[in-house]
């Protein structure tokens, strides 16, 4: 039997899977951000991936008391082996190589001061049909599985809370839908919900954050699914420099196939 995985990463040429847009670690604050982001999974020896890795640039900038305006530009490089059932669906793939993904701009809206606020945004479809960089993305970043799929425009919203626990703790809850349109001719279309759940600690100095973020397809040409990961990250607060340490680790049998375990690496500097 094939992982599921692959079928998750084939999809990314054959059906257009999308996901999550903007991350849930996307640091919000009142001066403007400018953010880089490196993400490795620790491969299995038996994946049919031997190397990804992943940066993301951006941005979050505050408009008014009430809105920011949220920008991501991602890159991915890897190296992949197509399984043999692939092959007469991806004649002439490379089985290595890099390339930007599809950007993403979206918009906030919700004051700092308050527990709720929503998310609404839009990526463009810059990511070209290369095997490697698509399995490599979707491996590296399951979180913005859509920033590396081709040829689709995705449309995604999602709604917070995240109410005071006092003493500096927090939790967040996180629910929307994720649509996407082919800009193919002849591709079916997916819905999803993503939701999460983090508890989060914040001071002056530090802030810490655990929790579990998945998604669940609830419409689409392929077969019902949810995908989960626990993930933390651990953030500094040095003057206008804010560098941080991400874990990931999937709860999903299909991605275990290829990982039990990535880490991330953070800059953000506020202005």
């Amino acid at each position: 039997m094939v992982p599921r995985v692959l079928f998750l990463s084939a999809g990314l040429i054959l059906c257009e899977l999308p996901l999550l847009a903007q991350s849930s670690w996307t640091m919000r604050s009142e001066n403007p951000i400018i953010e880089v982001e490196y993400l490795h999974p620790f491969l299995k020896d038996d994946s049919n991936l031997s190397s990804a890795e992943v940066v993301t640039i951006s941005s979050r900038i505050k408009s008014g008391s009430a809105t920011a305006f949220i920008f991501e530009l991602p890159w991915v490089s890897g190296t992949a082996s197509p399984p043999s059932y692939l092959s007469s669906s991806l004649p002439g793939q490379t089985t290595s190589g890099s390339s930007i993904g599809n950007p993403y701009i979206g918009i906030e809206f919700g004051s700092e001061d308050t527990y709720f606020f929503g998310e609404f945004g839009v990526r463009l479809p810059l990511m070209p049909e290369n095997y490697a960089t698509a399995l490599a993305g979707s491996i590296a970043d399951f979180d913005r599985f859509e920033a590396y799929t081709p040829n689709v425009i995705q449309v995604g919203a999602a709604l917070n809370l995240e109410p005071s626990l006092g003493a500096g703790f927090s939790c967040r809850l996180r629910l929307g839908p994720s649509l996407h349109f082919s800009s193919k001719t002849g591709r079916g279309s997916e819905d999803l919900i993503n939701y999460s759940a983090i508890l989060s600690y914040e001071s002056q100095s530090v802030d810490a954050g655990a929790g579990i973020l998945g998604r669940a397809r609830v419409f689409g040409s392929s077969s019902n699914s949810s995908v989960e990961q626990l993930e933390g990250l651990l953030r500094l607060h040095i003057d206008h420099v804010h560098p941080a340490l991400q874990l990931r680790a999937p709860l999903d049998a299909g991605l275990q196939t290829a990982y039990d375990l990535e880490v991330g690496l953070n800059l953000a500097i506020g202005f």
